[in-house]
């Protein structure tokens, strides 16, 4: 029986999209018979060599800078080898950060295998770094929380809602939808915006506050329960992602397994989840809006059309047999090619090249 660290930057309490791939890893690796333990690196952590974790064939670090950097102290001082999964964050603001770059870096090359969850992020890394470390493809796998994928309930004259699935921070751009859908709600006043996710960002979220009052058709529910969640992607007609950079959205996911249509920002990792074919909605699997690069900002802070944005967000709430049929490809694709077993599959391949007899 193989032992594995898996390690996640967050608290282990919280609800985070890093949780939520650390648990279904986790799961579907001790299905499969092996050892894991489920550990929090904060950047700042120290002295990892716990017990537990020294008796580890492997350590996994579910991203670049967040974790990686203890992590691979770790590994120097116990002699555990280590992979570590490449991340939005890590490859749109950490590798532009001269004060992180060279800390990301080390991190990639003194890594077994660097795990991937599209081709696109391996070609941005080689394009501009010299890094000779073993890259993994492995499409982030999804499954679709309880009754999610239910009829959702008959609009008639009730509201059109817009689900906005992140935690509160900057790059998540949750601020973005509120002024198209507040242009939309009062051209179809039963259009309704409500925002799911932790407070990362308390400076971000304040500013949301104090102008709430602005916005009566929107919500912020906070954190919601993963057994919540089935239910509140149900009622949903859209979810949305509005990110400037994503490495690959679980919410995004999520919202494909339960039949939903997602509007999303045309950024890569959105790109790698959503086939959108403007010129035949009915085949797409989901509804890209357009965006652009600000000049001297990076991948770090895009340019949102907002006009774009309503035009596709209007079709969305006016057409309901568009989304139905989106959220139909959508949910077949999902499960096609982004299955826990496929992405397991090319987990373990990562952990073979560590050494791990998987």
């Amino acid at each position: 029986m193989s032992r594995i660290a898996i390690f996640s930057p967050d608290p282990l309490a919280a609800i985070s999209g890093n949780n939520t791939t650390l648990r279904r890893l986790a799961g579907g690796l001790r299905t499969l018979g092996h050892q894991v333990t489920e550990a929090q690196v904060p950047p700042e952590a120290k002295g990892l060599e716990e017990e537990d974790l020294s008796r580890c064939d492997v350590f996994h670090a579910l991203h670049a800078f967040k974790t990686g950097v203890a992590v691979r102290s770790a590994s120097q001082r116990l002699g555990t080898p280590y992979v570590v999964s490449i991340t939005g964050t890590d490859l749109h603001e950490d590798l532009c950060l001269p004060e992180r770059r060279q800390l990301v870096l080390s991190v990639l090359q003194d890594a077994r295998a660097i795990l991937a969850s599209s081709l696109e992020a391996e070609a941005m890394v080689r394009k501009h770094h010299a890094v000779s470390t073993p890259w993994v493809l492995v499409p982030k796998g999804v499954e679709a929380p309880p009754d999610a994928g239910a009829s959702p309930p008959a609009e008639d004259q009730g509201p059109i809602l817009f689900l906005h699935v992140a935690g509160w921070r900057p790059v998540k751009n949750n601020h973005f939808p509120l002024e198209p859908l507040s242009r939309l709600s009062g051209e179809i006043p039963r259009v309704r915006l409500r925002f799911a996710g932790p407070v990362l960002d308390v400076g971000y979220h304040q500013a949301w506050r104090e102008v709430a009052w602005r916005y009566p058709f929107a919500e912020d529910l906070g954190e919601v329960e993963p057994a919540l969640m089935g239910e509140l992607y149900r009622r949903a007609a859209v979810v949305l992602n509005t990110s400037h950079s994503e490495g690959g959205s679980n919410a995004v996911l999520e919202a494909m397994a339960a039949g939903r249509t997602v509007l999303a920002a045309d950024v890569p990792g959105n790109q790698a989840f959503l086939r959108f074919d403007a010129r035949d909605w009915e085949s797409s699997t989901g509804v890209l809006y357009n965006t652009a690069s600000l000049a001297g900002e990076g991948a770090a802070r895009r340019l949102h059309d907002a006009d774009d944005f309503y035009s596709k967000a209007r079709r969305l709430a006016i057409e309901p047999e568009i989304r139905s049929r989106i959220g139909q490809n959508a949910r077949a694709a999902v499960f096609r090619s982004h299955s826990l077993r496929h992405e397991l599959e090319g987990v373990l391949e990562a952990y073979r090249l560590a050494g791990l007899n998987a």
